[in-house]
């Protein structure tokens, strides 16, 4: 029995050693643990990156591409543009556009191009309006009376040119900052809010020099503006006008004042992608050479 015992002791003193220090077999196998944690590691890190570059690669991907539309839409409305001044002057009268605000439709590039050909006679000049006109447009858009007589005076004082440098000035010059230089120049009156702006802008213009609009060529707010004014001359010539007008017999050979607002919309798939809004002067002259003088050209 001491013989049997003095050859169990080794067993377990190395039995003791052994949960001491590991077991070859059992280092190995916390080896491969430790490697298989850091192999998860390095793939969810890389499958991170990998996710990352890959929404970044959609990003752009899609930025390109709403680039590439809008950069497709800018141009069909430029074409547009082009289209409504060889329309305008065609020799073909009952063909011919005629200038007074109303809407064309025109398909061109895979668009929908909306048209609105102006002559700026008979629109309202921010910078020549008399106050009874401005007064009647806001009316028009829907102004109250009280504001919409505000409103006209503050345009008034705000295009009135101020004195020059070293000069004194009364009190009532201090708002003057001359003549509109563009249309959204009229966004600096704080009391214009956006929405009435975008009511009167296609009915603005800057380049007609008229204190009141010719009604030939008015569209139908600034029409509706003749009638809320109290200019009774205005309004007898706007009464009198033929209905005959809204053919293109009637405007054959008629100009108008030669230069002309035209507003593009460009629509595809039901949705508007792109505004355009030039102004031009038509030149008279050989029916086969189109000739016209940019004035404005840009983005709305």
């Amino acid at each position: 029995m001491a013989h049997g015992s003095h050859r169990t002791a080794p067993r377990s003193g190395s039995h003791a050693v052994c949960q001491r220090a590991l077991c070859p077999q059992e280092r190995v196998m916390r080896h491969r643990g430790f490697a298989l944690l850091l192999v998860l590691w390095a793939m969810a890190i890389l499958a991170l990156l990998l996710g990352a570059y890959g929404l970044q690669a959609r990003s752009a991907a899609l930025a390109a591409e709403t680039t590439l539309a809008r950069t497709q839409a800018h141009a069909a409305a430029e074409a547009g543009a082009m289209i409504a001044v060889a329309a305008l002057q065609t020799p073909n009268t009952a063909a011919r556009w005629i200038p007074d605000g109303r809407r064309y439709v025109v398909a061109f590039g895979g668009f929908v191009l909306h048209l609105r050909c102006t002559d700026v006679s008979g629109l309202v000049d921010l910078n020549s309006a008399s106050q009874d006109t401005l007064r009647g447009l806001f009316q028009a858009a829907g102004a109250p009376p009280t504001n919409a007589d505000v409103l006209a005076r503050a345009i008034i004082r705000w295009r009135h040119v101020p004195l020059q440098i070293g000069m004194l000035a009364p009190a009532s010059d201090s708002r003057g900052h001359g003549p509109f230089v563009t249309l959204g120049g009229l966004r600096g009156i704080p009391d214009i809010s956006g929405a009435l702006f975008r009511r009167i802008e296609p009915s603005l213009t800057l380049w007609s020099g008229r204190p009141s609009p010719n009604p030939r060529f008015a569209p139908a707010l600034v029409r509706g503006a003749v009638h809320s004014g109290s200019d009774q001359t205005m309004i007898s010539q706007l009464s009198s006008l033929p209905s005959s007008i809204q053919g293109a017999r009637a405007f054959s050979g008629n100009w108008g004042s030669g230069v002309v607002r035209i507003d593009v919309a460009a629509i595809r798939a039901s949705k508007r992608v792109d505004r355009f809004q030039t102004t031009v002067r038509l030149i008279p002259g050989d029916a086969a050479a189109l000739r016209d003088r940019v004035l404005d050209w840009g983005r709305d």
